[in-house]
């Protein structure tokens, strides 16, 4: 069966006749192996999923801290003496409970993270079977045409 991105065979379906064409007949059913490993490891790799998830949430919201902290200290700079000073207090309230919350979520993260390296390794290994099935699968198939 013919998959996108994979050429169909210029070679028959028989047997390989001769060494040489044995020995390329393996290569490249070597090289469809290993790029098939690669296709699934990628998709499957869960944890440098997480990670960039991550990445990307702790990227949006340093962005959104960056862009209030600028917009308190706009508004501060026109604000009248007594808002100025509820705004101070404000934050020294929101400090305590910033770095409280993202303690509470670092474990969270954390658990979120080992679980998936855990499936990961589950899901590589019914992938890595089911390459080798479906390589049993073709062998057999071209052993029946002799």
């Amino acid at each position: 069966m013919n998959q996108p991105g994979h050429p169909v065979s210029s070679q028959s379906n028989s047997p390989p006749s001769t060494t040489d064409e044995l020995r390329e007949e393996i290569e490249k059913t070597r090289g469809e192996l290993a790029e098939s490993v690669d296709a699934l490891s990628s998709k499957l790799d869960a944890k440098a999923k997480a990670r960039q998830k991550l990445q990307e949430a702790k990227a949006r919201a340093n962005t959104s801290a960056r862009r209030a902290s600028e917009a308190v200290s706009r508004a501060k700079q026109t604000a009248p003496e007594p808002v100025q000073k509820a705004l101070d207090t404000t934050g020294e309230k929101l400090g305590p409970l910033t770095r409280r919350a993202t303690d509470k979520l670092a474990p969270v993260i954390r658990r979120a993270t080992e679980n998936a390296q855990a499936h990961r390794k589950q899901l590589l290994g019914a992938a890595a079977g089911l390459v080798l099935v479906l390589l049993a699968v073709r062998r057999g198939k071209d052993g029946k045409d002799t």
